[in-house]
Parts: C-alpha cells; structure tokens; sequence
C-alpha cells in the first residue's frame, strides 16, 4: 500500500509539472507574438510628420554621419540633407581639407522621392520577418562565377595544379550547398576596425515614432530592429538607398550588398579549394584507401598544410561510429595511406571509452 501512495503521488507531481511546462511554453509563446506584434508597424502614409534617417560610421582616426529626412511638402515627399559632419584624426596631408569641406549644418535638397517608394517600404515595416534567408539575397552559381578571379590560383603555384584540378576547384566552390554556407558564414561575420551604423526613425503627426535601426557589419547589415525586433527585410534597405543622396562616404555599398559575391567566391576558394584537390589526390592514388576513408568517416575538411619537410595534410575527420560532435585531428603525410588502419583502431578505442564512460 505504501509502494502504490508514493507510486501515485510521484505521478501527480509530474503531471503538475508538465502541466506547469505547458503554462510556461504558451506564456513564453505569448509574449513572444506581442512582441513580434508590437513590431510590427501599420503605419499610414498621411499619419506621418517626417522620416529621419541617418548613416554614420566610425573606425580608427575616422568618424562620420549624414542626417536627412524626408517631408512632405506641398503634395511631393522631398529629401532634404540636415546635417553631415566628418571626424578625421588620421589622414594624409590634404585629406583633411577633402572632407571637411563637406561638413555641412544647414539644409541643403538632395531628392524627391516617389509616393508608391514609400508605400512600398511602410507595407515591408508592417510584416516582421524574423528569420534570415539565404535564398531571398538570390545568388547562384552563375553570380559567383563572375567574381571567380582565377589569379588567386597563383597561391597554389607550388602544388603545380593541372587545368583539370583548377577546374576541379572552381565545380566544388560553386555547388549551390557550399554557396549557401558561405552566406550564413559570412552573415555571422564581425571585425573590430569600422562599426556603421543606420536608422529610420517615422515621427507621425501625433509624434509618435517608429524606430528601425541596424549596426550590422555584414554585407546587408540584415538584421534591422524594429521597435528592437529583429527583422531581416531588404525592403527596408532598399528604402533607405532609394532615398540616401551620393556621397564621399557612405554605407550603401553595404546595405546593397555590392561585396558579398566576391567574399563569397573568396569563402568557397579558401574553405573548399584544398579540399576538393585532396580528395582527387587520394582517389587517383589509392581508389580502395579512399572508399573505406569516406565509408567509416565524414570528411569535415581537408587543407594543404605543406612545411619545409614536404607536403602535408590537416584533416578533421568525424568517425560515425562516435557521437556526432566527436572529431579527430591529423597531420598526414598527402601520398601516405597507411594511416587509415591506425585512426580506426584508435577510433574503435575511443569508441570502447564513449561506450563505458557515457553509455553510448
């Protein structure tokens, strides 16, 4: 009798318990949908007073920022420059002088802007997209090829690579799988000597306001945030370049992307170019050898790592006999295969250790 109470209290408390989950995953979800809500902005074209905008940046000895908003003004929205002022510390002799020249405080016209311009990029606010999508930047294979500066070849002189291996090279780096790793690769991507920054700031005539904003490094600086919330809408770039006047300095290079499909074809070269050579290497010169690598490990990554005693290879290597994430490390000599017998036992030894220690 006692065994059965402590039996059936022991399975009340879980069912409090997972009903106490359930609670808190709808309340996490809850609040989660107002925010997203809360983001996102139904605005009316004639609720709105002006849109501020400002693009700046700073780095080392270099600052700069161009303020403008657009108005309405007699029926036309025009775009009227307020402000631009740069900050140069460190400069060639006369530099300076270049760009002071255009520090300005006074209003000064630079565009009209189309009415459906608008329109456009209020409908883009009142949707948050919340997700980055590689295939929205809609770039393939035939983008890539064009940036594909067959110069840099010149590195891999050494190896005296065959018109066949370069080809080699050029079919692995533009696989549609590798261009799209690049792209989340390269989206997670930060450096520390230029920080940009933009923002769209919607004054309506109540002086309510709606700010979007973005200090992304990447090409895109996707994602912006919307009253805080993430969102990746290149709608929203567009706007912002459609408007922006031409200047010395400014961040749409950036915004539009105009560098991503050379970092992408330079990603491919550097990440799968060694790879794709070695691996021909190894099935020309010993097809079994190969088979049975491919057949016990998933080949992670494969790159030249030649010294003054010859040439090598630094493999990463997942056997599929241990837990996902376990990986080896190897130094091998690039026309040895006998190291194949040695890194299985090895990884039936490690295997034997997951089993005893982790029960895997």
């Amino acid at each position: 009798m006692h065994c059965r109470l402590i039996k059936y209290n022991f399975w009340e408390k879980v069912d409090k318990i997972s009903i106490m989950f359930r609670l808190v995953f709808v309340l996490t979800l809850l609040i989660l949908m107002g925010r997203i809500s809360k983001a996102q902005q139904k605005v009316n074209i004639g609720d709105i007073k002006k849109i501020d905008f400002l693009d700046a940046e700073g780095a080392l000895g270099f600052g700069r920022k161009t303020e403008f908003e657009v108005t309405n003004i007699n029926n036309e929205w025009l775009c009227n420059q307020t402000k631009q002022h740069y900050d140069i510390t460190y400069s060639r002799p006369g530099k300076n002088a270049y760009y002071e020249d255009e520090n300005a405080v006074q209003q000064k016209f630079v565009k009209k802007v189309d009415k459906q311009t608008i329109i456009d990029f209020l409908k883009s606010i009142a949707v948050v997209k919340p997700k980055f999508s590689s295939a929205a930047l809609n770039i393939t294979p035939q983008t890539i090829i064009h940036y594909a500066d067959t110069s840099k070849f010149a590195d891999k002189a050494k190896n005296n690579l065959s018109t066949e291996q370069i080809q080699i090279i050029l079919t692995e780096a533009l696989k549609p799988e590798n261009i799209k790793e690049a792209i989340d690769s390269l989206q997670h991507d930060w450096w520390t000597d230029d920080y940009p920054y933009c923002r769209i700031q919607i004054i309506l005539k109540n002086n309510d306001t709606v700010k979007i904003e973005t200090n992304r490094q990447p090409s895109y600086m996707l994602p912006w945030r919307i009253n805080k919330i993430e969102s990746y809408d290149l709608n929203i770039n567009n706007f912002f370049i459609a408007v922006m006047g031409d200047y010395k300095k400014s961040n749409k290079s950036r915004l539009d992307g105009n560098y991503l499909p050379e970092q992408i074809w330079d990603y491919c070269y550097r990440t799968f170019g060694d790879n794709a050579i070695i691996r021909d290497h190894w099935q020309k010169l010993d097809p079994a050898f190969y088979n049975k690598l491919k057949a016990n490990f998933k080949i992670k990554d494969l790159r030249d790592y030649s010294t003054d005693k010859g040439k090598q290879v630094e493999s990463i290597l997942q056997p599929y006999v241990l837990p996902e994430k376990a990986v080896i490390k190897l130094w091998i000599n690039i026309d040895s295969t006998r190291f194949l017998k040695k890194v299985m036992l090895f990884t039936d030894s490690l295997r034997q250790y997951f089993k005893q220690s982790f029960c895997v």
